[in-house]
C-alpha cells in the first residue's frame, strides 16, 4: 500500500472561510438576479450594490458580479460559495486571498458545485467522505491509500475525478483523494495545481494552463 502525504493540518481545516460574501444566484426577475448575499435576499440589476456585491450583467441563468475589483460568475442551482476565486476564458484562475492568506473558492466536480481551499502541501486533490457521499462520486472501489497527518495515519481511497471545474477552466482525470475526515471544504492540491504555472502577486494567486 502507498504513502501519500497530505497537509499536516489536515484535521484543523474545518475552520471557517467567511471573510468574503457567502454569494449564491437564486433566480431571476427579468433583467435582475435574485442573489441571497450573507442569507439576505437582494434583486440587483446590472450596476447595482448591495452589501459589497456589484451586479455587471445578467443572462439566461447566470449573472456576473465584481466583489474586491474581482469579477465571478454565478450560475442558478449552485450552493452559495463564498467568492475569492475567479477565471478568465484564457485558461486562466485568478483567486483572491482572504485576510488570513487563503486562496479558496468555487468549483465543480462532474458539474457538482463544491467549495475549494488551495493547499500547496497537499499531493493530491483532496475530499472528505462525507462530501463525496453526497456529491454521489463513487471511491469505494478506487485503491485504498495511507496519508500521514499530525493526528497519525490515515487511510482513504485514491479515485481520478472526470473534470473538475474553476469557472470556465476545466481539467479532466484529476488524482484525488477521499479521506474519512468531514472536510468543509476541498483541498485543491497538486494534482491540480501542476497543470498550471502558478504566479503570486501579494494578495492574487494567478494559475495558468501549460
Amino acid at each position: 500500500m502507498g504513502a501519500l502525504w497530505v497537509p499536516a493540518g489536515l484535521a484543523l481545516c474545518v475552520a471557517a472561510y467567511a471573510d468574503a460574501p457567502l454569494v449564491s444566484l437564486q433566480g431571476m426577475l427579468g433583467q435582475k438576479a435574485l442573489l441571497l448575499v450573507d442569507g439576505k435576499l437582494r434583486t440587483l440589476g446590472a450596476g447595482q450594490s448591495a452589501d459589497g456585491v456589484t451586479v455587471i450583467s445578467t443572462a439566461n441563468d447566470q449573472a456576473q458580479v465584481e466583489v474586491d475589483h474581482a469579477r465571478y460568475t454565478l450560475h442558478m442551482g449552485d450552493t452559495p460559495g463564498n467568492l475569492n476565486g475567479a477565471a478568465s476564458g484564457t485558461g486562466q484562475i485568478i483567486l483572491t486571498s482572504d485576510n488570513r492568506g487563503n486562496f479558496a473558492g468555487q468549483g465543480r466536480i462532474d458539474g457538482k458545485p463544491i467549495q475549494f481551499i488551495v493547499d500547496t502541501g497537499a499531493t493530491l486533490v483532496t475530499i472528505g467522505k462525507p462530501e463525496a457521499d453526497q456529491m454521489g462520486i463513487h471511491y469505494q472501489s478506487g485503491n485504498r491509500l495511507a496519508s500521514h497527518t499530525a493526528n497519525g495515519t490515515v487511510i482513504g481511497w485514491h479515485i481520478k475525478l472526470q473534470s473538475l471545474n474553476i469557472n470556465d477552466v476545466t481539467v479532466h482525470d484529476v488524482d484525488t483523494m477521499v479521506v474519512p475526515a468531514d472536510l468543509p471544504k476541498m483541498l485543491l492540491g497538486n494534482s491540480f495545481l501542476n497543470r498550471f504555472h502558478m504566479q503570486r502577486d501579494a494578495d492574487r494567486l494567478v494559475l495558468t494552463q501549460q
